[in-house]
């Protein structure tokens, strides 16, 4: 079948830049479409809509200390250390937002988006009060949703009206993407777009003159300092790295692998050394 061994690793601080990595335990889990972790605690959803698809494991237990259904289809899903969002289809094919507390599973929000969001690509939980999803309901379009929690409000619009995304990643407070293609012989599809979500508005226009396989923020979010974005330049490999300054897109490093690079995480706090 599509099970998928998911290994589960726990960190504990000896110090603030010496830690121990424990292995905690082994899970089969099957038709799993997005995984997510907070301190202690490890969030997997199931693309399922008929048996318990939004599953969550502690650090101590073998089995998960919660097992629900959402009574939807989940798609994505983003944690803060406040709460766990989650993006699906419901029985009507609607687009739906459910957000949870993380501490006492309690349901905040649950809300459809509307046909804006329809065909989700990328979720954020950006703040304790707001809530990102970039969408492209077309092949010729790119929409941004932003839900407001406090007031439970909803704004979107398009972001991009020549083709959906290619390559693509939030940095914790704005939406980076390059263009799928480019209609209008400007070479858009080797440009990086910044959008700001929190004001519905671009903010620059970086153009880098590459064609990118996967755009990485690889610094965990609002929660690093490692402010840098990783381009994986597209090739027959994928397996070649440019990292830029994330504000800027300052060329810094680059490296080259030996594999397809799909996921990177980084951070500079701490001193490595072997």
């Amino acid at each position: 079948g599509d099970h998928v061994l998911l290994s589960f690793y726990s960190s504990f601080p000896l110090s603030y830049c010496d830690p121990i990595i424990v292995p905690r335990d082994t899970f089969l889990i099957d038709s799993i479409s997005g995984i997510d972790a907070n301190p202690n605690r490890l969030y997997v959803i199931r693309e399922t809509p008929f048996t318990n698809n939004l599953l969550v494991f502690d650090t101590l237990s073998n089995s998960p200390i919660i097992s629900m259904n959402i009574a939807m289809t989940p798609k994505f899903i983003d944690v803060n250390y406040i709460y766990l969002a989650v993006v699906g289809i419901d029985g009507n094919n609607d687009i739906r937002l459910k957000v949870f507390d993380t501490n006492t599973m309690t349901t905040l929000a649950d809300t459809i988006l509307g046909p804006m969001a329809d065909n989700p690509i990328s979720l954020l939980v950006a703040s304790w009060q707001l809530i990102y999803l970039a969408s492209q309901p077309g092949d010729s379009i790119l929409n941004m949703t932003k839900y407001n929690l406090q007031n439970n409000s909803i704004t979107a619009s398009t972001i991009y009206s020549y083709s959906g995304a290619h390559a693509f990643d939030y940095d914790g407070s704005y939406f980076h993407f390059q263009p799928e293609t480019d209609s209008v012989g400007n070479n858009f599809d080797t440009h990086i777009y910044k959008y700001d979500p929190y004001n519905m508005q671009q903010y620059a226009v970086y153009d880098l003159g590459v064609r990118f396989h996967k755009l990485i923020y690889a610094g965990g979010g609002g929660f690093s300092y490692y402010s840098y974005m990783h381009g994986v330049v597209e090739s027959a490999l994928n397996g070649k790295v440019m990292i830029y300054t994330n504000f800027n897109y300052s060329l810094v490093d680059s490296f080259q692998t030996t594999y397809q690079v799909d996921l990177i995480e980084s951070d500079f706090r701490c001193p490595v050394s072997l």
